[in-house]
């Protein structure tokens, strides 16, 4: 199934990390792409840390996309299509094992892996990722899931049934809300930055 976390309040990032480590627990890979990040963050080096955690992340320089320069934007766009590009592959892979042991089927619903696009909205927004494998992968997962929902065939080499996928970020466009099965809105009320209060080690990164 497919989650989306948006809006302009402060947890997407955390709640995908939070779900990432639930699924963990239950013995499910995890695989997470941060788009348009590449500072150190406190949950990302620990997350590393454990087994079955592989993240993909960067982009070019340290600005902001509205501050880059067109080398940049292009080095940031190949960046996170490479990354993707990895991701969706190893994914691919962790599925196709599972099939082959039929393992978790029983156990987690059928999920071989959990895959969080973090800050996908933005990514996708300003054309810095490619949106055609963006739409292909989320066509497969609400494909192949329903096929095997109703068939139960997990057999095809391609399968991205098993495939758990969270998507986060401010804007997302209508195919994202379209096609999640889980939709949550994160609204700020109200935050320290408004006062001047900068962003805080361990709290905000």
């Amino acid at each position: 199934m497919i989650h989306l976390y948006y809006g302009c309040g402060k947890g997407k990032t955390t709640s995908s990390i939070g779900l990432a480590l639930r699924s963990l627990s239950a013995g499910i890979k995890v695989v997470i792409v941060q788009f348009l990040k590449n500072k150190p963050t406190g949950e990302i080096a620990m997350i590393e840390k454990m087994d079955g955690v592989t993240v993909f992340r960067g982009k070019a320089g340290t600005h902001f996309t509205k501050d880059m320069t067109r080398e940049e934007l292009e080095r940031t766009k190949e960046i996170s299509d490479k990354n993707l590009s990895a991701a969706i592959e190893l994914c691919a892979r962790y599925v196709k094992e599972d099939i082959k042991t039929a393992a978790p089927d029983s156990a987690n619903n059928g999920v071989s892996v959990l895959l969080v696009l973090d800050e996908i909205c933005a990514a996708y927004d300003e054309n810095l990722v490619d949106r055609s494998a963006v739409k292909n992968l989320i066509n497969k997962i609400k494909s192949d899931g329903a096929q095997k929902c109703i068939s139960g065939d997990m057999t095809n080499d391609e399968n991205y049934g098993g495939i758990e996928l969270v998507l986060t970020g401010r804007n997302p466009p209508h195919l994202f809300k379209k096609y999640a099965d889980y939709i949550t809105e994160f609204k700020k009320r109200k935050h320290p930055f408004d006062r001047g209060i900068t962003a805080r080690k361990g709290i905000e990164y």
